[in-house]
């Protein structure tokens, strides 16, 4: 029996290039690695408040609702409690894991990656302006700005060699895969 599982980003312009390959590798590891993982472009998302609308309306359940599992891993620098939006669905077939990633989604490259620095790793991770001066020249450096997404994918399939630094450097990871084991025990 296959498994699917929808990645609900703020935008997937660029965020879908790294989510798809977090989640396969998220799924892999809680014991579904042939897993489908399909990254909502169908609405597209333009930031986070319309994908936490989208998610609470339940419009999206008439055409994903028969997947397995929803995750929504949007950037840590919301405010907005994601365990209300958790219990605000969880009557629907597929559960809802959401879970920031602090302070951007693009943290999780810089945790795995084998070029990244990860000295100082506090003080990187909490840069006020972390995309645009921390992760930013490193995707300048390392990326390619040709391709789609400039890059992103690579540098996640390239970071999750490095899966368990990841994880160390990023106890929201951890905590996702536990998150989603528990739900693959039931």
């Amino acid at each position: 029996m296959s498994f699917k599982a929808l990645v609900i980003p703020e935008d997937p312009t660029f965020n879908g290039y790294l989510l798809k390959p977090l989640a396969e590798r998220l799924l892999a590891e809680s014991g579904k690695p042939k897993a489908q993982v399909l990254v909502l472009r169908d609405p597209k998302t333009g930031g986070f408040s319309q994908a936490w609308d989208l998610i609470e309306s339940g419009s999206l359940n008439a055409r994903y609702g028969y997947y397995d599992l929803w995750l929504f891993l949007p950037d840590g620098d919301q405010t907005r409690d994601l365990s209300k939006l958790e219990q605000t669905v969880q009557n629907q077939r597929a559960p809802l894991i959401a879970s920031y990633l602090t302070p951007e989604v693009e943290v999780a490259i810089l945790a795995g990656h084998p070029n990244a620095d990860t000295t100082g790793w506090q003080a990187q991770k909490m840069h006020p302006r972390f995309k645009e001066e921390i992760f930013g020249p490193f995707l300048k450096k390392y990326g390619n700005a040709s391709a789609p997404g400039e890059g992103r994918e690579r540098l996640m399939l390239d970071a999750l060699k490095n899966y368990a630094r990841m994880k160390r450097l990023l106890p929201e990871i951890a905590a996702i895969e536990k998150r989603i084991s528990a739900l693959m025990s039931r």
